[in-house]
C-alpha cells in the first residue's frame, strides 16, 4: 500500500503578488496551485491551502474528497482579491515613500540617488529617518514589514522635518511635484 502524504499549498496574498509585467505574480500563483492541488487530489493525497500576507488570510483544512477541489479554488480566487485589496491599501504609502525617497535624494545626493525603490533602500530609507527623528537604534529595524509604523514615521518626517501636513504629504496630487514617484535605490 502506498502513503498518501498531505500536501499543504502556501500562498502569499501581500501587494507585492499583485503586479507583475504581463500577468501578476499573484495570478501565476493561483494557476499554480489550483492545477498541484488537482493533481494530488487525483493521486489521493489529501490537501490544504494557507493564505497570508503580513497574517494569516485564510485556511482550507487538509481534507480529501470530492468537496475539497471546489473549496481550494474558491479561496484561490479570494487571494487574487486579497492581494488586489492590499495593494489599494498600501498605495499612499508607496507614493508618501517615493516623495520621501525623491526628497532626500535632493537634501542628501551623498547619501541618495534617484531611482526605483527595492527593499535594501526601503529598510535604508526608513532607517535614516528614524535616525534623523532620533529615534534609537534598535527601533530602526524591521520598519519595512511594519507598514503602519513605517507610514507614521514619515508622516512625523515630512511634519518635522519639511515642515508638510500629515495630510498634504501623503495625499497631494500626483503631479505636484516632478519627483512624485521617484524612489531611492539603496
Amino acid at each position: 500500500s502506498e502513503i498518501r502524504l498531505p500536501i499543504i499549498l502556501v500562498l502569499d496574498v501581500s501587494s507585492s503578488m499583485a503586479s507583475g509585467l504581463r500577468k501578476s505574480k499573484i495570478a501565476h500563483s493561483v494557476a499554480q496551485a489550483a492545477a498541484l492541488a488537482q493533481l494530488a487530489l487525483r493521486g489521493q493525497s489529501p490537501v490544504g491551502l494557507y493564505l497570508f500576507s503580513d497574517r494569516l488570510r485564510d485556511i482550507v483544512p487538509i481534507r480529501l474528497g470530492p468537496a475539497q477541489l471546489p473549496a481550494i479554488l474558491r479561496a484561490l480566487v479570494r487571494a487574487e482579491e486579497l492581494a488586489r485589496e492590499a495593494l489599494r491599501a498600501s498605495a499612499p504609502y508607496r507614493r508618501l515613500l517615493g516623495r520621501t525617497a525623491a526628497y532626500l535624494a535632493l537634501t542628501h545626493p551623498e547619501r541618495f540617488r534617484l531611482g526605483r525603490v527595492g527593499r535594501l533602500g526601503e529598510s535604508r530609507l526608513l532607517a535614516f529617518v528614524a535616525h534623523s527623528l532620533g529615534l534609537p537604534r534598535p527601533q530602526h529595524r524591521g520598519l519595512r514589514r511594519q507598514p503602519a509604523v513605517a507610514r507614521e514615521l514619515l508622516q512625523a518626517f515630512w511634519s518635522r522635518e519639511v515642515g508638510l501636513s500629515t495630510r498634504s504629504a501623503s495625499s497631494a496630487p500626483q503631479s505636484a511635484s516632478p519627483f512624485s514617484t521617484a524612489t531611492v535605490v539603496g
